[in-house]
């Protein structure tokens, strides 16, 4: 879980960072639940939770293709699972994390 959790933006509306977290940890078991392990491991497990401005939630990947997968097949119903818990919120942005590094970029090298 990211460092950036604990920002102003995470606590407007009186949600602090632990009850963002909370959340967090209740939608990704919905969407394992739903989607299945395999889908599950393959395109959300590396959703980082980056905090909430307003009715945002927003979220990180490492790569293009998979914010643009996540956003194009998930994102509608991650936010709708997310709205079931907190009425606040109404969206999810995903975006590109150019921090963290990709399995390819910590694969070893082969000759």
């Amino acid at each position: 879980m990211s460092e950036r959790d604990d920002t102003a933006e995470t606590r407007a509306g009186g949600h602090g960072p632990a009850d963002l977290r909370a959340e967090w940890a209740r939608v990704r078991g919905r969407l394992k639940a739903e989607y299945g392990e395999a889908t599950y491991r393959s395109w959300l497990k590396g959703l980082t939770l980056r905090g909430r401005n307003g009715a945002a939630v927003h979220v990180s990947v490492t790569t293009r293709f998979v914010r643009d997968w996540v956003a194009n097949n998930y994102a509608d119903r991650i936010a709708a699972i997310w709205g079931q818990l907190n009425a606040e919120v109404k969206r999810i942005e995903v975006s590109v994390d150019t921090t963290r590094p990709t399995e390819a970029a910590e694969a070893p090298a082969t000759a």
